[in-house]
């Protein structure tokens, strides 16, 4: 079992000791984990609430490689994407040793999504459809990340549309997430099945089902899993229920990233 997807206490909205994060891996018998804390830049540096010192993340995380000598520990980021900090992003990032990066987009027009500014004054159609449009610039510019993150991200905040109680059918914008997920498999990356889908209640994780499998139908087999934790209590959360998810879009495999590189981590079958 992997968890690719958590959160420790550098990111801006967890509080999460490291030492929590990884005895609750060893108690889990996962094998392999990336911590992937918040980077989310904005031009406006008043912003920058979701970054953290990058020089004491450095300092803090190889350390538990040696303590914790089971787990194979990735240092990561989650990458919020941004077209116009592409470049200042790729600076920046190369300055680390990161060894995995998720590419997600938790904000469009410089519009947070998460918080529901980005909501007011337009329908919810409007609104999926600035998200998906979004993310095909995003990676079609953001050469530097290995998995796009929970893909259908938009669903969860629905509710701050008046009225509005359950996600948009996104089958509507098809087109535009099938061009995502090409681009994404020609760059030979991969995208995620994150489970806080399921602990938000969706009954589903990022993505659902028909876009997993339209990913798997593309030609898309590589995919991570990650329970995107901020707390340690939900590492690994409902990965029974993705694990299913996968077989029933049609993958045999989970992956890893390890050395730079994806490797099949354990068989579905």
């Amino acid at each position: 079992m992997i968890d690719y997807h958590i959160h420790s206490k550098f990111s801006a909205d967890s509080s999460e000791d490291l030492d929590a994060i990884f005895t609750r891996a060893c108690d889990l018998g996962l094998s392999s984990i990336a911590i992937t804390d918040h980077l989310d830049p904005f031009p406006d540096p008043d912003r920058n609430l979701f970054t953290f010192d990058k020089d004491a993340y450095f300092a803090s995380l190889p350390p538990y490689r040696e303590k914790y000598p089971q787990l194979d520990i990735q240092i990561g980021a989650e990458l919020g994407m941004i077209p116009q900090m592409v470049d200042k992003n790729r600076k920046d990032l190369a300055q680390y040793p990161f060894d995995f990066i998720i590419g997600s987009v938790h904000s469009v027009d410089l519009q947070d999504i998460g918080s529901g500014e980005f909501f007011p004054g337009r329908t919810l159609e409007e609104a999926y459809r600035l998200y998906y449009e979004a993310m095909l610039d995003c990676v079609k510019v953001y050469d530097f990340f290995h998995v796009l993150g929970h893909i259908d991200y938009i669903d969860r905040y629905v509710s701050y549309v008046p009225g509005q109680t359950q996600p948009l059918d996104d089958r509507a914008f098809a087109p535009v997430i099938e061009e995502v997920l090409k681009e994404v498999i020609r760059s030979g990356r991969g995208i995620e099945l994150n489970t806080g889908g399921f602990r938000k209640g969706l009954g589903y994780g990022h993505p659902k089902p028909w876009i997993l499998e339209r990913y798997h139908a593309l030609g898309g087999r590589i995919i991570t899993i990650g329970s995107d934790a901020h707390r340690a209590q939900d590492l690994a959360s409902y990965s029974r229920q993705a694990f299913q998810q996968l077989r029933d879009a049609g993958f045999k495999e989970v992956f890893a990233f390890k050395d730079g590189d994806f490797k099949k981590e354990f068989s579905l079958d």
